[in-house]
């Protein structure tokens, strides 16, 4: 609504200010990839670290016909409590489950699944024009890289909950050093591989996607500025090793 009144101001001037046009359309350039990077790269890492407490027992169990449907309102009580735009990005946004294929007998895997987070995927509803430079190959990546990013903000949270359920251990502490330097080193890797993936990653190449698209007024040259984003995306995290 507020895109539309903005550009509505411009269509009723007498005269059209091209510079006031192209501030308007950079402004919503970047509102619309920041709300991606929010979402699909877990900008908004406080919405995730709720959801994830609110979703963590029911997805660490088989998923059932309702668990996708149980999850996305998980995650709107999220943005609620946050105090996120929930009508606006559940209708945009929506958390999926990729189960797998019955099998050739006929019979389904989903009796020898133990746990949902291993499924668990976003899917966005592309508004005209973004189709053109958010195609389903785009989107499937971008569904990747939530899966993995998703993954990692969960390592991180079990080991704080690991280090606050040990804080509480009174007896035979002397028994537990070898579990407290295990979770101490797998905490060092995890927050260090966290930074790494959100500043020198994520940051630095969402910071050089939005320098590239104000440096243009090309269409072609944002798609391709947009396609280089992800294809980093996806070097610089490892999803092209083996």
């Amino acid at each position: 609504m507020k895109f539309s009144w903005m550009l509505t101001v411009l269509q009723n001037q007498p005269i059209l200010q091209l510079r006031d046009f192209e501030n308007k359309i950079e402004y919503i350039r970047n509102v619309v990839a920041q709300v991606m990077k929010d979402i699909f790269l877990l900008g908004r890492g406080e919405l995730f670290l709720s959801f994830i407490d609110m979703a963590d027992i029911l997805m660490k169990q088989s998923p059932t016909s309702t668990t996708q449907h149980d999850i996305n309102v998980a995650f709107r009580q999220a943005m609620i409590k946050i105090a996120m735009d929930h009508e606006e990005l559940a209708k945009q946004f929506e958390l999926t489950l990729s189960l797998p294929p019955v099998q050739s007998s006929g019979v389904s895997l989903k009796s020898k699944m133990t746990n949902s987070w291993k499924y668990v995927g976003m899917s966005h509803k592309v508004s005209w024009p973004l189709h053109v430079v958010l195609t389903p190959a785009t989107l499937e990546k971008y569904s990747a890289l939530f899966h993995f990013l998703l993954s990692l903000r969960r390592a991180q949270a079990y080991l704080q909950q690991c280090w606050a359920t040990l804080m509480t251990i009174r007896t035979g502490a002397h028994c537990l050093q070898a579990v407290w330097q295990l979770r101490t080193h797998m905490g060092f890797l995890i927050d260090n591989l966290q930074y790494y993936v959100q500043v020198d990653v994520l940051e630095t190449q969402f910071s050089q996607l939005l320098n590239r698209i104000k440096s243009t007024h090309d269409f072609e040259a944002v798609k391709v500025a947009h396609s280089d984003f992800v294809k980093t995306l996806q070097s610089q995290l490892f999803f092209t090793e083996p």
